[in-house]
């Protein structure tokens, strides 16, 4: 970080939708996903499901997720 020539102010309007854009598509295909997926998969480990069976729900989860979130923001 300290090599970082980055200087506050220094983006346009346009530079600034971009990044921003591309933080929330990337957050929401892939943050949100796995975020759920994740919080599923310590649910199943409490729920003394076991280890294959919490990973087997994470990637269902993850997977159905990611699908979801994609069709929904198709528009």
């Amino acid at each position: 970080m300290a090599d970082d020539d980055y200087v506050p102010g220094s983006m346009d309007i346009s530079d600034q939708k971009s990044t921003y854009e591309n933080v929330m598509k990337f957050s929401g295909y892939w943050g949100m996903p796995f975020s759920i997926a994740l919080g599923t998969f310590f649910t199943a480990l409490l729920a003394d499901s076991g280890l294959l069976a919490g990973f087997f729900i994470f990637f269902l989860v993850f997977i159905l997720t990611h699908i979801f979130v994609k069709m929904f923001f198709a528009h």
